[in-house]
Protein backbone atom coordinates (compact mmCIF):
# COMPACT_ATOMS: atom_id res chain seq x y z
CA UNK A 1 0.00 0.00 0.00
CA UNK A 2 1.64 3.45 -0.91
CA UNK A 3 2.62 6.17 1.53
CA UNK A 4 0.41 8.99 1.91
CA UNK A 5 1.01 12.81 -0.07
CA UNK A 6 -0.04 15.78 1.78
CA UNK A 7 -0.75 18.74 -0.10
CA UNK A 8 -0.62 22.35 1.88
CA UNK A 9 -2.75 24.26 -0.85
CA UNK A 10 -2.29 28.26 0.26
CA UNK A 11 -5.45 30.62 0.44
CA UNK A 12 -5.18 33.66 1.48
CA UNK A 13 -1.92 35.11 2.77
CA UNK A 14 1.91 35.84 1.95
CA UNK A 15 1.70 31.90 -0.20
CA UNK A 16 -1.89 32.16 -1.43
CA UNK A 17 -2.27 30.60 -4.70
CA UNK A 18 0.66 28.44 -4.14
CA UNK A 19 0.64 24.42 -3.86
CA UNK A 20 3.13 22.14 -1.75
CA UNK A 21 3.13 18.92 -1.80
CA UNK A 22 4.69 16.60 1.15
CA UNK A 23 6.91 14.31 0.68
CA UNK A 24 5.04 10.64 1.32
CA UNK A 25 5.85 9.19 4.14
CA UNK A 26 6.44 12.25 5.78
CA UNK A 27 5.00 12.22 9.88
CA UNK A 28 5.72 15.91 11.05
CA UNK A 29 5.09 19.12 9.07
CA UNK A 30 6.52 22.12 10.81
CA UNK A 31 4.73 25.69 9.93
CA UNK A 32 6.43 29.02 10.32
CA UNK A 33 9.16 31.65 9.20
CA UNK A 34 12.18 29.42 10.22
CA UNK A 35 13.51 28.09 7.04
CA UNK A 36 16.07 26.02 8.86
CA UNK A 37 13.27 24.49 10.78
CA UNK A 38 10.14 24.38 9.00
CA UNK A 39 8.93 22.53 6.05
CA UNK A 40 6.41 25.39 4.93
CA UNK A 41 8.18 28.36 5.07
CA UNK A 42 6.30 32.15 5.28
CA UNK A 43 8.39 35.10 4.29
CA UNK A 44 10.22 36.99 7.29
CA UNK A 45 7.97 40.08 7.38
CA UNK A 46 4.97 37.73 7.69
CA UNK A 47 5.03 38.60 11.43
CA UNK A 48 1.74 36.71 12.33
CA UNK A 49 3.23 33.43 11.99
CA UNK A 50 5.55 32.75 14.47
CA UNK A 51 9.23 31.19 13.87
CA UNK A 52 7.77 27.98 14.62
CA UNK A 53 4.01 28.35 14.59
CA UNK A 54 3.01 24.54 14.86
CA UNK A 55 3.43 21.49 13.22
CA UNK A 56 0.95 18.46 11.78
CA UNK A 57 1.42 15.63 13.37
CA UNK A 58 0.56 12.03 11.67
CA UNK A 59 -0.31 9.88 14.99
CA UNK A 60 -0.05 5.57 14.20
CA UNK A 61 -3.21 5.37 13.42
CA UNK A 62 -2.67 7.74 10.43
CA UNK A 63 -4.91 10.84 11.82
CA UNK A 64 -2.75 14.01 11.69
CA UNK A 65 -3.10 16.60 14.58
CA UNK A 66 -2.54 19.80 15.61
CA UNK A 67 0.79 20.08 17.97
CA UNK A 68 0.85 23.74 19.41
CA UNK A 69 4.42 25.37 19.98
CA UNK A 70 3.25 27.74 22.93
CA UNK A 71 0.95 30.42 22.38
CA UNK A 72 0.62 30.73 18.50
CA UNK A 73 -2.68 30.87 17.32
CA UNK A 74 -4.10 28.20 14.86
CA UNK A 75 -7.74 27.92 13.97
CA UNK A 76 -9.39 24.78 11.86
CA UNK A 77 -12.12 25.40 9.96
CA UNK A 78 -12.74 28.39 12.13
CA UNK A 79 -12.61 27.09 15.77
CA UNK A 80 -9.26 26.97 17.95
CA UNK A 81 -7.21 23.98 17.49
CA UNK A 82 -7.99 20.94 19.57
CA UNK A 83 -4.64 18.82 19.94
CA UNK A 84 -6.95 16.01 20.45
CA UNK A 85 -8.78 16.04 17.52
CA UNK A 86 -7.90 14.67 13.98
CA UNK A 87 -7.36 17.17 10.98
CA UNK A 88 -9.61 15.68 8.27
CA UNK A 89 -8.50 16.23 4.62
CA UNK A 90 -9.99 19.55 3.51
CA UNK A 91 -10.05 21.17 6.08
CA UNK A 92 -9.00 24.83 6.11
CA UNK A 93 -6.58 25.85 8.73
CA UNK A 94 -6.03 29.30 10.14
CA UNK A 95 -2.59 31.13 11.36
CA UNK A 96 -2.30 33.87 13.83
CA UNK A 97 -6.05 34.42 13.75
CA UNK A 98 -9.40 33.89 12.69
CA UNK A 99 -9.09 35.60 8.80
CA UNK A 100 -5.09 35.29 9.23
CA UNK A 101 -3.14 33.38 6.91
CA UNK A 102 -4.64 30.35 5.41
CA UNK A 103 -4.41 27.08 3.62
CA UNK A 104 -6.24 24.03 3.14
CA UNK A 105 -4.67 20.98 4.31
CA UNK A 106 -5.15 17.90 1.69
CA UNK A 107 -4.13 14.13 3.73
CA UNK A 108 -2.99 13.02 0.49
CA UNK A 109 -4.46 9.34 -0.88
CA UNK A 110 -2.86 6.02 -1.13
CA UNK A 111 -2.04 3.68 -3.97
CA UNK A 112 -5.52 3.39 -4.89
CA UNK A 113 -4.01 -0.09 -6.77
CA UNK A 114 -3.15 -1.53 -3.67
CA UNK A 115 -6.03 -0.12 -1.30
CA UNK A 116 -9.47 -1.50 -0.32
CA UNK A 117 -12.73 0.06 -1.22
CA UNK A 118 -13.59 3.61 0.42
CA UNK A 119 -15.75 2.96 3.71
CA UNK A 120 -19.05 4.18 2.84
CA UNK A 121 -20.46 7.61 4.99
CA UNK A 122 -21.11 6.43 8.63
CA UNK A 123 -23.56 7.62 10.66
CA UNK A 124 -22.06 9.84 13.50
CA UNK A 125 -23.34 10.49 16.66
CA UNK A 126 -21.53 12.11 19.76
CA UNK A 127 -20.73 10.29 22.80
CA UNK A 128 -20.01 11.69 26.13
CA UNK A 129 -16.52 11.59 25.60
CA UNK A 130 -16.48 13.41 22.76
CA UNK A 131 -18.62 16.47 23.68
CA UNK A 132 -16.92 16.84 26.90
CA UNK A 133 -13.30 17.35 25.29
CA UNK A 134 -13.65 20.37 24.50
CA UNK A 135 -13.61 21.99 27.92
CA UNK A 136 -9.66 22.94 28.39
CA UNK A 137 -7.63 24.48 31.25
CA UNK A 138 -6.34 27.03 30.20
CA UNK A 139 -3.54 29.65 31.88
CA UNK A 140 -5.13 33.08 32.60
CA UNK A 141 -2.67 35.17 30.88
CA UNK A 142 -3.30 38.60 29.38
CA UNK A 143 -5.77 37.55 26.86
CA UNK A 144 -3.42 35.35 25.23
CA UNK A 145 -4.36 31.07 26.08
CA UNK A 146 -1.69 28.53 26.36
CA UNK A 147 -3.57 24.83 26.60
CA UNK A 148 -2.45 23.11 29.79
CA UNK A 149 -4.23 19.87 30.24
CA UNK A 150 -7.33 18.12 29.22
CA UNK A 151 -10.58 19.01 32.07
CA UNK A 152 -12.45 15.79 31.48
CA UNK A 153 -14.21 13.01 32.24
CA UNK A 154 -15.49 9.94 30.73
CA UNK A 155 -18.40 10.00 33.00
CA UNK A 156 -20.10 13.26 32.20
CA UNK A 157 -23.81 13.25 31.97
CA UNK A 158 -25.61 14.00 28.75
CA UNK A 159 -28.12 16.98 29.77
CA UNK A 160 -30.83 18.40 27.97
CA UNK A 161 -30.46 21.71 27.25
CA UNK A 162 -32.80 22.58 30.02
CA UNK A 163 -31.60 20.54 32.27
CA UNK A 164 -27.96 21.84 31.35
CA UNK A 165 -29.17 25.40 32.10
CA UNK A 166 -30.84 24.32 35.35
CA UNK A 167 -27.46 22.84 36.50
CA UNK A 168 -25.35 25.59 35.33
CA UNK A 169 -27.67 28.13 37.36
CA UNK A 170 -27.52 25.88 40.68
CA UNK A 171 -23.69 25.83 40.19
CA UNK A 172 -23.02 29.67 40.00
CA UNK A 173 -25.66 29.93 42.55
CA UNK A 174 -23.89 27.86 45.03
CA UNK A 175 -20.55 29.59 44.20
CA UNK A 176 -22.32 32.96 45.20
CA UNK A 177 -23.52 31.75 48.56
CA UNK A 178 -19.49 30.49 48.84
CA UNK A 179 -18.38 33.77 48.32
CA UNK A 180 -20.38 35.66 50.40
CA UNK A 181 -19.61 33.76 53.50
CA UNK A 182 -15.49 34.29 52.68
CA UNK A 183 -16.65 37.72 52.37
CA UNK A 184 -18.17 38.03 55.54
CA UNK A 185 -15.33 35.80 56.87
CA UNK A 186 -11.99 38.19 55.57
CA UNK A 187 -12.03 41.43 57.06
CA UNK A 188 -12.46 45.06 55.46
CA UNK A 189 -8.88 45.74 56.56
CA UNK A 190 -7.15 42.56 54.92
CA UNK A 191 -9.75 43.28 51.94
CA UNK A 192 -8.28 47.01 51.62
CA UNK A 193 -4.25 45.86 52.13
CA UNK A 194 -4.89 43.17 49.50
CA UNK A 195 -6.56 46.02 46.61
CA UNK A 196 -3.40 48.11 47.60
CA UNK A 197 -1.15 45.25 46.85
CA UNK A 198 -2.29 44.37 43.27
CA UNK A 199 -0.23 45.84 40.85
CA UNK A 200 -0.79 45.40 37.38
CA UNK A 201 2.04 43.87 35.25
CA UNK A 202 2.73 46.17 32.07
CA UNK A 203 4.63 45.62 29.02
CA UNK A 204 6.16 48.54 26.57
CA UNK A 205 6.81 48.34 23.24
CA UNK A 206 10.12 49.64 21.76
CA UNK A 207 7.62 52.37 19.89
CA UNK A 208 5.94 53.47 23.16
CA UNK A 209 2.73 50.97 23.06
CA UNK A 210 2.03 50.09 26.68
CA UNK A 211 -0.27 47.02 27.14
CA UNK A 212 -1.17 45.50 30.47
CA UNK A 213 -0.71 41.57 30.48
CA UNK A 214 -0.70 40.38 34.48
CA UNK A 215 -0.63 40.96 37.89
CA UNK A 216 2.51 41.17 40.81
CA UNK A 217 1.82 41.87 44.28
CA UNK A 218 4.97 43.17 46.59
CA UNK A 219 6.84 40.57 48.90
CA UNK A 220 9.59 43.04 50.06
CA UNK A 221 10.04 46.40 49.36
CA UNK A 222 12.20 45.74 45.97
CA UNK A 223 10.36 42.46 44.84
CA UNK A 224 7.45 41.27 43.60
CA UNK A 225 5.47 38.00 42.96
CA UNK A 226 3.64 36.54 39.91
CA UNK A 227 3.26 34.03 37.75
CA UNK A 228 6.55 32.58 35.98
CA UNK A 229 4.41 32.41 32.87
CA UNK A 230 3.92 36.31 33.38
CA UNK A 231 7.47 37.37 34.11
CA UNK A 232 7.96 35.10 30.78
CA UNK A 233 7.42 38.67 28.54
CA UNK A 234 10.90 40.03 30.74
CA UNK A 235 12.35 37.05 29.60
CA UNK A 236 11.34 37.01 25.86
CA UNK A 237 10.92 40.96 25.47
CA UNK A 238 11.74 42.16 22.08
CA UNK A 239 14.96 45.19 21.98
CA UNK A 240 13.77 48.29 23.17
CA UNK A 241 10.51 46.15 24.86
CA UNK A 242 10.81 47.23 28.73
CA UNK A 243 8.48 45.42 31.39
CA UNK A 244 6.99 47.72 34.16
CA UNK A 245 4.37 47.12 36.88
CA UNK A 246 1.84 50.21 38.46
CA UNK A 247 0.36 50.52 41.29
CA UNK A 248 -3.13 50.56 41.64
CA UNK A 249 -5.43 53.79 42.21
CA UNK A 250 -5.65 57.44 40.74
CA UNK A 251 -1.83 58.13 41.29
CA UNK A 252 -0.25 54.76 40.89
CA UNK A 253 3.32 54.80 40.40
CA UNK A 254 4.76 53.15 37.00
CA UNK A 255 7.96 51.29 38.81
CA UNK A 256 10.66 49.33 35.85
CA UNK A 257 10.68 46.01 36.52
CA UNK A 258 14.88 45.22 36.44
CA UNK A 259 15.27 41.40 37.00
CA UNK A 260 13.24 38.10 37.16
CA UNK A 261 13.63 35.16 38.79
CA UNK A 262 11.77 31.73 37.36
CA UNK A 263 11.29 28.86 39.57
CA UNK A 264 13.50 26.28 38.51
CA UNK A 265 10.93 23.47 38.94
CA UNK A 266 8.43 25.37 36.10
CA UNK A 267 10.26 24.27 33.52
CA UNK A 268 11.62 21.06 34.95
CA UNK A 269 8.19 19.61 35.64
CA UNK A 270 7.19 20.85 31.55
CA UNK A 271 10.50 18.91 30.75
CA UNK A 272 9.62 16.03 32.97
CA UNK A 273 5.86 15.67 31.43
CA UNK A 274 7.53 16.24 27.88
CA UNK A 275 10.92 14.13 27.74
CA UNK A 276 8.26 10.93 27.26
CA UNK A 277 4.56 11.07 27.44
CA UNK A 278 2.59 9.97 29.82
CA UNK A 279 -0.16 7.98 28.92
CA UNK A 280 -3.20 7.01 30.84
CA UNK A 281 -5.14 3.99 29.93
CA UNK A 282 -8.65 4.22 30.13
CA UNK A 283 -11.22 2.25 30.66
CA UNK A 284 -12.62 2.67 27.50
CA UNK A 285 -9.09 0.86 25.84
CA UNK A 286 -8.19 5.01 24.91
CA UNK A 287 -4.77 6.54 25.53
CA UNK A 288 -4.23 10.30 26.32
CA UNK A 289 -1.50 12.09 27.10
CA UNK A 290 -1.65 13.01 30.73
CA UNK A 291 -0.18 16.80 30.59
CA UNK A 292 0.70 17.92 34.31
CA UNK A 293 -0.60 21.14 35.20
CA UNK A 294 1.57 24.21 34.76
CA UNK A 295 3.25 23.62 38.08
CA UNK A 296 5.65 25.52 39.74
CA UNK A 297 4.25 28.77 38.00
CA UNK A 298 5.64 30.85 40.40
CA UNK A 299 8.82 34.00 40.13
CA UNK A 300 9.31 36.97 41.14
CA UNK A 301 10.21 40.08 39.87
CA UNK A 302 12.79 42.84 41.20
CA UNK A 303 12.42 46.70 41.00
CA UNK A 304 14.95 49.38 42.21
CA UNK A 305 16.33 49.09 45.39
CA UNK A 306 14.51 52.88 46.60
CA UNK A 307 11.02 51.23 45.30
CA UNK A 308 9.63 51.31 48.70
CA UNK A 309 7.04 49.43 47.11
CA UNK A 310 3.82 49.03 49.92
CA UNK A 311 2.16 47.66 51.14
CA UNK A 312 3.90 44.17 51.40
CA UNK A 313 1.77 41.28 51.39
CA UNK A 314 3.08 38.33 54.22
CA UNK A 315 4.12 35.05 52.71
CA UNK A 316 1.88 32.19 54.29
CA UNK A 317 4.62 30.06 56.82
CA UNK A 318 4.72 26.04 56.92
CA UNK A 319 1.90 26.44 59.80
CA UNK A 320 -0.59 28.56 57.43
CA UNK A 321 0.44 26.47 54.12
CA UNK A 322 -0.95 23.47 56.47
CA UNK A 323 -3.92 24.52 57.78
CA UNK A 324 -5.04 25.01 54.06
CA UNK A 325 -8.54 22.92 53.24
CA UNK A 326 -11.21 22.47 51.51
CA UNK A 327 -13.91 25.24 52.03
CA UNK A 328 -11.40 27.41 53.56
CA UNK A 329 -12.25 31.06 52.69
CA UNK A 330 -9.61 33.01 50.46
CA UNK A 331 -9.56 36.74 48.65
CA UNK A 332 -7.88 37.60 45.68
CA UNK A 333 -7.20 40.57 44.19
CA UNK A 334 -6.21 41.13 40.58
CA UNK A 335 -6.39 42.89 37.00
CA UNK A 336 -9.31 41.05 34.99
CA UNK A 337 -8.47 41.95 31.26
CA UNK A 338 -9.88 39.37 28.55
CA UNK A 339 -13.61 40.59 27.32
CA UNK A 340 -13.79 43.29 30.09
CA UNK A 341 -14.62 46.97 29.33
CA UNK A 342 -11.99 49.44 30.11
CA UNK A 343 -9.30 47.08 29.86
CA UNK A 344 -7.47 49.02 27.56
CA UNK A 345 -6.73 51.91 30.35
CA UNK A 346 -5.62 50.03 33.57
CA UNK A 347 -1.93 50.09 32.27
CA UNK A 348 -2.59 54.04 32.59
CA UNK A 349 -4.51 54.21 35.91
CA UNK A 350 -4.80 50.35 37.73
CA UNK A 351 -8.20 49.80 38.93
CA UNK A 352 -7.83 46.17 40.71
CA UNK A 353 -11.03 43.84 41.26
CA UNK A 354 -11.52 41.85 44.55
CA UNK A 355 -13.26 38.63 44.51
CA UNK A 356 -13.26 36.17 47.45
CA UNK A 357 -14.37 32.35 47.28
CA UNK A 358 -13.17 29.25 48.37
CA UNK A 359 -10.96 25.80 48.37
CA UNK A 360 -12.59 23.22 46.75
CA UNK A 361 -9.46 21.27 47.13
CA UNK A 362 -6.35 20.59 46.96
CA UNK A 363 -3.97 17.92 45.04
CA UNK A 364 -0.45 17.78 43.49
CA UNK A 365 0.49 18.93 39.70
CA UNK A 366 -0.48 15.91 38.40
CA UNK A 367 -4.29 16.44 39.79
CA UNK A 368 -3.98 13.40 42.05
CA UNK A 369 -4.69 13.04 45.59
CA UNK A 370 -1.80 13.57 47.82
CA UNK A 371 0.00 14.16 50.97
CA UNK A 372 -0.02 17.43 52.50
CA UNK A 373 3.67 18.33 51.54
CA UNK A 374 2.67 17.79 47.25
CA UNK A 375 -0.26 19.52 47.62
CA UNK A 376 0.97 22.56 45.59
CA UNK A 377 -2.44 22.71 43.47
CA UNK A 378 -4.91 24.83 44.78
CA UNK A 379 -8.63 24.10 43.42
CA UNK A 380 -10.79 27.29 44.25
CA UNK A 381 -14.09 28.58 42.78
CA UNK A 382 -13.04 32.57 42.59
CA UNK A 383 -14.08 33.95 39.01
CA UNK A 384 -11.18 34.77 36.80
CA UNK A 385 -10.12 35.41 33.28
CA UNK A 386 -7.31 36.53 31.40
CA UNK A 387 -4.95 39.51 33.40
CA UNK A 388 -5.71 37.59 36.72
CA UNK A 389 -2.42 35.77 36.18
CA UNK A 390 -0.39 36.56 39.15
CA UNK A 391 -2.68 38.14 41.62
CA UNK A 392 -2.51 37.41 44.87
CA UNK A 393 -4.64 34.87 47.28
CA UNK A 394 -4.95 35.27 50.61
CA UNK A 395 -6.45 33.85 53.66
CA UNK A 396 -8.87 35.51 55.93
CA UNK A 397 -5.59 36.77 58.36
CA UNK A 398 -4.29 38.24 55.05
CA UNK A 399 -1.35 35.80 54.44
CA UNK A 400 -0.24 35.62 50.58
CA UNK A 401 -1.30 31.42 50.52
CA UNK A 402 -1.38 31.34 46.78
CA UNK A 403 -0.82 33.00 43.30
CA UNK A 404 -3.66 32.78 40.93
CA UNK A 405 -2.45 30.87 37.39
CA UNK A 406 -4.96 29.55 35.39
CA UNK A 407 -8.65 27.88 35.25
CA UNK A 408 -11.00 26.12 33.31
CA UNK A 409 -12.68 27.45 30.20
CA UNK A 410 -15.12 26.41 27.03
CA UNK A 411 -13.97 27.97 23.39
CA UNK A 412 -16.02 29.51 21.68
CA UNK A 413 -17.63 27.90 18.58
CA UNK A 414 -17.16 30.57 16.58
CA UNK A 415 -13.28 31.15 17.61
CA UNK A 416 -14.06 34.39 19.35
CA UNK A 417 -12.84 33.94 22.75
CA UNK A 418 -13.11 31.57 25.93
CA UNK A 419 -15.82 31.36 27.87
CA UNK A 420 -15.91 30.20 32.05
CA UNK A 421 -16.73 27.41 32.83
CA UNK A 422 -20.05 26.88 34.78
CA UNK A 423 -18.41 24.50 37.40
CA UNK A 424 -15.99 27.70 38.31
CA UNK A 425 -12.99 25.39 38.96
CA UNK A 426 -10.03 27.61 38.74
CA UNK A 427 -6.32 26.78 40.17
CA UNK A 428 -3.42 28.67 42.31
CA UNK A 429 0.21 27.93 43.09
CA UNK A 430 0.88 27.46 46.62
CA UNK A 431 2.91 29.80 48.45
CA UNK A 432 5.21 27.95 49.68
CA UNK A 433 6.67 27.39 46.41
CA UNK A 434 7.16 31.64 46.28
CA UNK A 435 9.11 31.16 50.00
CA UNK A 436 10.98 28.40 48.57
CA UNK A 437 12.44 30.74 45.60
CA UNK A 438 12.93 33.97 47.93
CA UNK A 439 15.00 32.14 50.31
CA UNK A 440 17.00 30.16 47.16
CA UNK A 441 15.18 26.98 48.50
CA UNK A 442 13.74 26.34 45.34
CA UNK A 443 16.29 24.26 43.41
CA UNK A 444 17.41 22.00 46.64
CA UNK A 445 12.94 21.68 46.36
CA UNK A 446 13.11 20.43 43.22
CA UNK A 447 15.52 17.53 43.49
CA UNK A 448 13.42 16.37 46.09
CA UNK A 449 9.64 17.03 44.22
CA UNK A 450 11.95 15.16 41.06
CA UNK A 451 11.41 11.78 43.11
CA UNK A 452 7.72 12.70 43.81
CA UNK A 453 7.04 12.72 40.39
CA UNK A 454 8.86 9.32 39.27
CA UNK A 455 7.33 8.18 41.89
CA UNK A 456 3.31 9.60 40.97
CA UNK A 457 3.35 8.78 37.55
CA UNK A 458 4.85 5.27 38.04
CA UNK A 459 1.82 3.38 37.35
CA UNK A 460 0.76 5.15 33.95
CA UNK A 461 3.25 4.38 30.58
CA UNK A 462 5.31 6.29 28.95
CA UNK A 463 5.38 7.13 25.27
CA UNK A 464 8.38 4.43 24.49
CA UNK A 465 6.20 2.11 26.23
CA UNK A 466 3.43 2.88 24.19
CA UNK A 467 4.34 4.08 20.91
CA UNK A 468 6.77 1.40 19.96
CA UNK A 469 4.75 -1.34 20.33
CA UNK A 470 2.09 0.16 18.23
CA UNK A 471 4.18 1.28 15.37
CA UNK A 472 5.93 -2.10 15.38
CA UNK A 473 2.42 -4.33 14.64
CA UNK A 474 1.93 -1.40 12.11
CA UNK A 475 5.00 -2.03 10.09
CA UNK A 476 4.60 -5.77 10.37
CA UNK A 477 5.40 -7.20 6.97
CA UNK A 478 2.36 -9.51 6.08
CA UNK A 479 2.27 -13.14 6.92
CA UNK A 480 5.18 -12.45 9.17
CA UNK A 481 6.01 -13.91 12.64
CA UNK A 482 6.02 -12.62 15.84
CA UNK A 483 8.29 -9.63 16.23
CA UNK A 484 11.79 -10.32 18.72
CA UNK A 485 14.02 -7.76 20.58
CA UNK A 486 17.38 -7.72 18.90
CA UNK A 487 19.00 -4.76 20.69
CA UNK A 488 18.20 -1.60 22.50
CA UNK A 489 20.55 0.82 23.14
CA UNK A 490 20.65 4.47 24.28
CA UNK A 491 22.43 7.14 23.00
CA UNK A 492 23.29 10.92 22.47
CA UNK A 493 24.05 13.40 19.97
CA UNK A 494 26.38 14.91 22.36
CA UNK A 495 28.30 18.07 21.00
CA UNK A 496 31.68 16.14 19.98
CA UNK A 497 29.51 14.27 17.13
CA UNK A 498 28.65 17.57 15.51
CA UNK A 499 29.51 17.70 11.79
CA UNK A 500 28.82 20.37 8.84
CA UNK A 501 26.47 19.39 6.29
CA UNK A 502 25.17 21.18 2.88
CA UNK A 503 21.00 21.10 3.17
CA UNK A 504 19.20 23.13 0.07
CA UNK A 505 22.64 25.22 -0.40
CA UNK A 506 23.40 26.04 2.87
CA UNK A 507 25.82 25.36 5.48
CA UNK A 508 24.08 23.48 8.45
CA UNK A 509 25.56 21.81 11.55
CA UNK A 510 24.32 18.59 12.86
CA UNK A 511 25.04 15.60 14.78
CA UNK A 512 25.05 11.85 14.72
CA UNK A 513 26.19 8.73 15.83
CA UNK A 514 26.98 5.24 14.23
CA UNK A 515 25.88 2.06 15.94
CA UNK A 516 26.85 -1.07 14.11
CA UNK A 517 24.08 -3.85 13.27
CA UNK A 518 23.85 -7.27 12.19
CA UNK A 519 21.04 -8.07 9.54
CA UNK A 520 19.78 -11.81 8.88
CA UNK A 521 19.49 -12.37 5.28
CA UNK A 522 15.32 -13.12 4.65
CA UNK A 523 14.88 -11.90 7.81
CA UNK A 524 12.50 -8.72 7.87
CA UNK A 525 14.01 -6.01 10.74
CA UNK A 526 12.61 -2.88 12.08
CA UNK A 527 15.05 0.07 13.63
CA UNK A 528 13.34 3.24 15.48
CA UNK A 529 15.27 5.76 17.01
CA UNK A 530 12.84 7.58 19.95
CA UNK A 531 14.45 10.76 20.91
CA UNK A 532 13.59 12.42 24.49
CA UNK A 533 12.09 16.19 24.38
CA UNK A 534 9.81 14.70 20.68
CA UNK A 535 13.31 15.62 18.97
CA UNK A 536 12.85 15.16 15.57
CA UNK A 537 15.74 13.12 14.57
CA UNK A 538 16.33 10.53 10.88
CA UNK A 539 17.44 7.37 10.79
CA UNK A 540 19.80 6.08 7.37
CA UNK A 541 20.89 2.01 7.07
CA UNK A 542 24.16 2.02 5.70
CA UNK A 543 25.78 -0.64 4.04
CA UNK A 544 29.18 -0.88 2.60
CA UNK A 545 28.97 2.60 2.18
CA UNK A 546 25.47 3.29 0.43
CA UNK A 547 21.91 3.84 2.11
CA UNK A 548 19.72 1.23 1.67
CA UNK A 549 16.93 2.18 3.68
CA UNK A 550 16.16 5.46 5.53
CA UNK A 551 13.24 7.74 7.55
CA UNK A 552 14.69 11.43 7.15
CA UNK A 553 11.60 12.50 7.26
CA UNK A 554 12.59 14.16 10.70
CA UNK A 555 10.17 12.89 13.51
CA UNK A 556 10.88 11.70 16.97
CA UNK A 557 10.46 8.26 16.44
CA UNK A 558 11.60 7.89 13.18
CA UNK A 559 11.42 4.03 12.50
CA UNK A 560 12.54 1.50 9.19
CA UNK A 561 12.13 -1.80 7.72
CA UNK A 562 14.07 -3.41 6.31
CA UNK A 563 14.98 -7.37 4.39
CA UNK A 564 18.53 -7.99 4.02
CA UNK A 565 19.30 -10.00 0.84
CA UNK A 566 22.66 -12.13 2.43
CA UNK A 567 23.76 -11.86 6.20
CA UNK A 568 25.17 -8.50 6.49
CA UNK A 569 27.03 -6.01 8.75
CA UNK A 570 25.91 -2.72 8.88
CA UNK A 571 25.87 0.49 10.60
CA UNK A 572 22.95 2.39 11.59
CA UNK A 573 22.94 6.58 11.43
CA UNK A 574 20.73 8.44 14.00
CA UNK A 575 21.13 12.41 13.10
CA UNK A 576 19.68 15.08 14.65
CA UNK A 577 19.49 19.00 15.39
CA UNK A 578 23.29 20.73 16.80
CA UNK A 579 21.88 20.55 20.50
CA UNK A 580 22.40 17.61 23.13
CA UNK A 581 19.57 14.98 22.74
CA UNK A 582 19.37 11.49 24.72
CA UNK A 583 17.60 8.47 22.43
CA UNK A 584 17.10 5.10 22.38
CA UNK A 585 17.81 2.82 19.03
CA UNK A 586 15.61 -0.53 19.30
CA UNK A 587 16.23 -2.93 16.44
CA UNK A 588 14.00 -6.12 15.96
CA UNK A 589 13.50 -9.27 13.87
CA UNK A 590 10.34 -10.55 12.80
CA UNK A 591 9.95 -14.22 11.83
CA UNK A 592 10.23 -15.31 8.04
CA UNK A 593 7.43 -14.91 6.42
CA UNK A 594 5.09 -18.24 6.04
CA UNK A 595 5.05 -19.20 2.89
Amino acid sequence: MGDLMPIIRHRSGPLAGQEQTIEAGKTRIVFGRDPSACDVVYPPDATTISRRHFALVRKPSGDWVVEDFGQPFVAVNGHPADGSEAVASGALLELGRVGGPSFEFVSGARDLDNALPVTGVQQTVENTYASSKRVRTLAIGGGVAAVLAVGITAGVMMLSQRKGAELESAVAQLSKRQAEVAADTIGSDVRNRLLAAAHVVVVRTADGQERAMGTASPVAPDLLATNAHVAEAFVERKPGDRIFVRSPGANGRLIEVTEVTLHPGYSALQKFSNDDPIFVQSFMSANSILRAALGYDVATMRVAKDANLSPVLEVAGPAEIAALKPGQALALAGFPLEGILGREVQSLGATPNLRTGMINALTDFFHLPTGTEQQKLVHHNIGVTGGNSGSPVVNAQGKLVALLNSGNVIMRPDGQGRIPNAAIVNYAQRADMLADLIAGRADAAVEVDRKYWEKQTAAFKRGFDVIVPTVLEQSKPQGSGPATLVAQTKGTLAKSEAYTATDKGKEVKRRQVIHPVTLRAGTPSFLMAYAQERTAVQVYLVSNGQIVAQNAQGNWFPHLTYTAPTDMKAEVYVVGPDEDVNYTLVQYAWGVPRS
